[in-house]
C-alpha cells in the first residue's frame, strides 16, 4: 500500500521533472531537419504553415459534371426493365374507400 504522502511525494517529483524538461526544450530548441523521405512524400520537407505554399486542388467544371453524371446514373445491371418494374412497385397500397 502507498501512503497518501508517498503518492503526493511522487506526483510532485514527475511534474517537477516534466516541467523541467519542458523548460529545456523550449529554451534550446534544435534545428528542423529534412527527413529523407521516398516516393509521394519525396518532395515533403515540412515546417512552419505559412512557409508551404497552397496546393493547388482546383477541378474544372467539366471534370466535376462528368462525375456528378457517373455517380448519379445506376450501374446497367441494376436499371428497371419493362419486366422489373412491376417487382419495382410496393407490395401494399391503401385500400380503396367504397362509397356509402
Amino acid at each position: 500500500m502507498v501512503s497518501e504522502a508517498e503518492l503526493k511525494a511522487w506526483q510532485e517529483a514527475y511534474l517537477e521533472r516534466l516541467e523541467s524538461e519542458f523548460a529545456r526544450v523550449k529554451a534550446e530548441p534544435g534545428p528542423v531537419v529534412p527527413h529523407g523521405l521516398s516516393g509521394f512524400w519525396q518532395g515533403y520537407v515540412g515546417g512552419p504553415d505559412h512557409r508551404v505554399p497552397e496546393a493547388d486542388t482546383r477541378v474544372s467544371k467539366e471534370a466535376l459534371k462528368n462525375l456528378l453524371v457517373r455517380l448519379a446514373t445506376p450501374p446497367e445491371a441494376s436499371r428497371s426493365t419493362p419486366s422489373s418494374s412491376a417487382s419495382s412497385r410496393p407490395a401494399w397500397r391503401w385500400p380503396r374507400r367504397s362509397a356509402p
